[in-house]
């Protein structure tokens, strides 16, 4: 398995240097080669999407890096997350979802940091009345999510990639897809999601903040990207 991934990343690599139209800093090709041997990036589907999406990773860079992420807030999502299991960087996804904004509400009705929809957050344990919205609590919602995140991830056989793909997108679509493509590789999955529109990017997005986080000081803004 070592040797294939190590093999998987060596033929990736050579073909994304031979790519002329990557502008992406040496700092931020090498701290995403850096990123998937610890991580595991599953095959070259990784480093092509990559390719196609560097400005998106550049932009999660100066993001994570800006003011936004070093509030109280961030500290209490990052600290839950880690203390029930699941990856430091699950932290960002409420950047993806919502900019960590408590009052977002998405046009489909979702609402919150993690933009829940109502019978979602409900079977999460949240309470959802007309006098109180636990969607738009820091630590009610949070912990909601990691719940959800937890339960996601039996779904699809521990892998987390699925997971946060299903999050966004819905465990049906995803389980379609896999069937329909015959294969679990989800960055394959998903660019089969909404191809041209916005859900098509959110596994690259979340793995840009999350490069962001693993690898602070790439993508200078002198760079031309």
């Amino acid at each position: 398995m070592k040797f294939q991934l190590i093999k998987a990343l060596t033929v990736s690599l050579a073909l994304f240097c031979l790519t002329p139209s990557v502008k992406a800093s040496d700092a931020l090709f090498g701290a995403v080669m850096s990123y998937c041997q610890d991580k595991g990036c599953k095959s070259g589907a990784f480093y092509y999407h990559f390719e196609k999406n560097i400005d998106r990773y550049c932009s999660g860079v100066k993001y994570v890096n800006s003011e936004v992420t070093q509030s109280d807030k961030m500290a209490i999502i990052e600290q839950m997350v880690i203390d029930q299991g699941l990856p430091a960087n699950i932290s960002l996804l409420p950047l993806v979802e919502s900019g960590l904004d408590p009052d977002a509400v998405s046009s489909v009705g979702a609402v919150g940091i993690w933009q829940f929809m109502e019978e979602t957050g409900i079977d999460m344990g949240l309470v959802i009345n007309a006098n109180i919205d636990q969607r738009r609590d820091i630590k009610a919602s949070t912990q909601a999510a990691i719940k959800y995140l937890h339960w996601l991830k039996k779904q699809f056989n521990g892998d987390l990639d699925l997971s946060i793909i299903a999050y966004n997108a819905g465990v049906g679509r995803v389980q379609k897809l896999i069937k329909e493509y015959g294969t679990d590789n989800p960055w394959l999955i998903a660019k089969g999601l909404l191809r041209g529109k916005e859900a098509e990017y959110y596994l690259a997005r979340y793995y840009g903040y999350s490069l962001a986080m693993y690898a602070k000081g790439v993508c200078d803004e002198s760079d031309s990207l």
